[in-house]
C-alpha cells in the first residue's frame, strides 16, 4: 500500500510548502493565523498487486531457491507524487524441509535492507503473511525491491542445488 498525495492546487491555503509565506502575509496584513483556513492536501491509498508488477513469473509470484536465491521486482512512482507511506503486504510460504530461524527472507528498497524476516518453525510449509514498512524517503521515481532467500536444511555440507531450498512469494503480495 502506497499513501500517495496529489499536488497541491494554487489556492490562498496553509500547506507545507507555503507556510512561511502564508505566516509572513498574515503578519504584514495584522491578521492572525487563526483566520487563515488550513486546506488538508488530498490523497489516496494506491495498491500495487505484485502480480501487475514488471519481472514477476508467469504465475504472478516469485520463487527463490538455492540456486537463484534472489529476485526483484520494479515500479515506478509518478514525479508529481508524493509518498507519504508505503508498505509491502507480503504471503509467501517456505519449504518445510527448511531449518527454523536459521533460514530467512531478505527485503531490500533501492538497495537498501529493509527487514530480515526469519522463517520460523510454524511459518515451515504454510502461507505465512508479514507486512513490511517501507521509508518513503527511500522511493524515488524507478523503484527496485529485491527479495533475497537464505535458506538451510542441514547443518553440514549443503548442496545449493538441493530440492528443499525453496521459498515462493504469492501473486496475492502487495506494494
Amino acid at each position: 500500500n502506497i499513501a500517495v498525495a496529489a499536488p497541491a492546487t494554487p489556492k490562498k491555503a496553509v500547506t507545507a510548502q507555503n507556510a512561511a509565506t502564508v505566516t509572513e502575509e498574515a503578519t504584514e496584513n495584522k491578521t492572525t493565523l487563526e483566520s487563515v483556513r488550513v486546506i488538508p492536501t488530498p490523497s489516496e491509498i494506491v495498491n500495487y498487486p505484485l502480480a501487475k508488477l514488471d519481472w514477476v513469473e508467469a504465475s504472478g509470484g516469485l520463487s527463490l531457491s538455492g540456486v537463484t536465491p534472489k529476485k526483484s521486482i520494479r515500479y515506478n512512482v509518478k514525479k508529481d507524487v508524493f509518498v507519504a507511506l508505503a508498505k509491502l503486504d507480503l504471503y509467501y510460504t517456505p519449504c518445510p524441509s527448511l531449518i527454523p530461524v536459521r533460514a530467512m527472507l531478505n527485503v531490500y528498497l533501492n538497495g537498501l535492507l529493509v527487514k530480515t524476516i526469519p522463517i520460523l518453525k510454524e511459518d515451515l510449509g504454510v502461507k505465512t503473511h508479514n507486512l513490511v514498512d517501507l521509508d518513503p524517503r527511500a522511493i524515488g521515481d524507478n523503484n527496485l525491491i529485491e527479495f533475497e532467500f537464505i535458506g538451510h536444511y542441514t547443518d553440514y555440507c549443503e548442496n545449493i542445488v538441493n530440492s528443499c531450498l525453496w521459498l515462493n512469494i504469492f501473486a496475492m503480495s502487495e506494494l
